[in-house]
């Protein structure tokens, strides 16, 4: 039976381990997988609710945050990605005979790092994403599987690399209990639950089993189960010769206790406590005071689904998944151009891309709706750019001979390539252009003689499939008539 239970817990864990790293590396492009998954994440999910969307597959998170009332930390055991690496890190540790050590227990960093991500995503600001652990194993993940430009963002994702595989050779489970913000909001939960691990009637063997084999260490020497380590993945229950532990039904709401402390030392929790509070409010107002998306939002291109360069730039976490499974590269990061906490956030970059007419790939896999689902006919109609032809660089204006580069590459059927003086030049229907970068990706001229201008707020061009006496009358229309749709 032990053997059983320890197997269906590592088939689980890598069962899930798997599935999110398919996921990650664009191998499952299921919709509703991928949504089930990503709803799983607590941050990530929270954050939409934070602009008034409700996620698809919501139920899944509220099943999440429910759980832990129930079972425990069981996610952090049994599902999480990260806490895979982690117990693997710790195994290693096991094999060299490398002696770990129990992580301190910073309850003031912990809240401090859950109050921070709370007031970050109540004040619609993405820096959560730098301590969230999907968001940052989604970047390690995406070392492996995107080329990397941004030096930042890749020493980041190496340095959290570090932290959840070899950090816990030494420390088991170090970034669960101290800097993830969903396993510190678990672990407020799992107080109230009603599964817990505690001591049976049959007396202990005082073998140390238990100690030894938990990935967590937070059994110590004495055989006394430290809760706030626990992550209920139920080894000492497996481990135990003699069955001194045991999964017991309480009552989650019942008398409360009463931790016997000093005068002297409850004031200093309490004031560790608030001054861990207070450091996280603070940080996160600065993080969305330090953010400049005003100023660039009329100088860069967000993907087709953004909505506004503002919002995507809102939401974004800077996980680079996108990046990571865009075909035509057309999505870099952003460097120079944005301050903390946007940095490294992607953009259309149409210097030697442009975004396929076909594609809907980054759509599939944000998951924080940073980059809205859409069908593949509203993505060819969203406008995210506007063309600008530059006649004194064109080579059929300049040089007076013909080119019609642009005008063969794009989709829409934007650029018309009509005859004048023998030379066929380019002219621009702009109400059919959607901004995909295709011309200026094409043109041969450096600097190119056709640029695409960011929309600050995208909206919708006309459909070029239709007929030639409604394309007519609609482009007769102002541009202020609002949308032909």
């Amino acid at each position: 039976m032990k053997i059983k239970l320890r197997l269906i817990r590592s088939a689980i864990q890598l069962a899930f381990f798997s599935l999110i790293i398919s996921l990650l590396s664009n191998f499952v492009s299921n919709p509703s997988l991928v949504s089930a998954i990503y709803a799983a994440q607590i941050f990530t999910t929270v954050s939409s609710v934070a602009w008034l969307l409700v996620p698809s597959w919501f139920l899944i998170t509220l099943l999440v945050l429910v759980l832990p009332l129930v079972m425990g930390r069981v996610y952090c055991s049994f599902f999480c990605p990260a806490g895979f690496l982690q117990d693997l890190g710790f195994y290693v540790g096991r094999v060299l005979k490398i002696k770990g050590r129990r992580v301190p227990l910073f309850s003031g960093l912990r809240l401090g790092v859950l109050v921070f991500c709370g007031v970050a995503i109540a004040i619609k600001s993405s820096s959560y994403g730098y301590v969230d652990h999907f968001t940052n194993f989604s970047r390690f993940i995406g070392l492996f599987t995107a080329s990397r430009e941004d030096g930042f963002l890749t020493a980041y994702a190496i340095l959290f690399g570090f932290v959840i595989i070899l950090f816990p050779i030494f420390w088991p489970r170090f970034f669960c209990h101290t800097l993830c913000p969903s396993g510190s909001l678990f672990s407020v939960f799992q107080r109230k639950s009603i599964l817990k691990v505690t001591p049976s009637k049959t007396p202990c063997a005082n073998c140390k089993k238990c100690a030894v084999s938990c990935p967590s260490l937070c059994i110590d020497q004495a055989g006394v189960i430290l809760h706030d380590h626990c992550v209920m993945c139920f080894e000492c229950v497996f481990d135990c010769p003699v069955k001194s532990f045991e999964i017991s039904i309480r009552r989650p709401f019942g008398r409360k206790r009463v931790d016997k402390v000093g005068h002297g030392a409850g004031r200093r929790r309490f004031l560790r406590q608030g001054f861990a509070i207070s450091l996280g409010v603070v940080l996160a107002g600065f993080s969305k005071k330090f953010s400049n998306i005003a100023t660039v939002e009329t100088q860069i291109i967000a993907p087709p689904g953004a909505g506004s360069v503002r919002q995507f730039l809102t939401k974004c976490v800077s996980c680079n998944l996108c990046i990571g499974v865009c075909p035509t590269k057309v999505l870099r990061p952003l460097s120079t151009r944005v301050t903390f906490p946007d940095a490294s956030k992607p953009h259309m970059n149409y210097a030697k891309a442009y975004c396929s007419y076909e594609c809907t790939e980054c759509q599939k896999i944000c998951p924080t709706g940073a980059i809205a689902a859409q069908s593949l006919e509203e993505k060819k109609l969203t406008k995210i750019g506007q063309a600008d032809l530059r006649p004194y660089l064109c080579i059929p204006f300049a040089e007076h001979r013909d080119c019609g580069a642009c005008g063969e590459i794009c989709p829409t059927g934007a650029i018309e390539m009509i005859e004048k003086s023998g030379v066929r030049i380019p002219v621009l229907q702009n109400q059919y252009c959607i901004g995909c970068g295709a011309c200026q990706s094409a043109c041969p001229v450096k600097p190119e003689a056709i640029r695409v201008a960011p929309l600050a707020v995208h909206s919708l061009a006309y459909d070029p499939r239709v007929g030639d006496d409604v394309k007519k009358e609609k482009g007769n229309r102002s541009e202020d008539s609002g949308f032909p749709f």
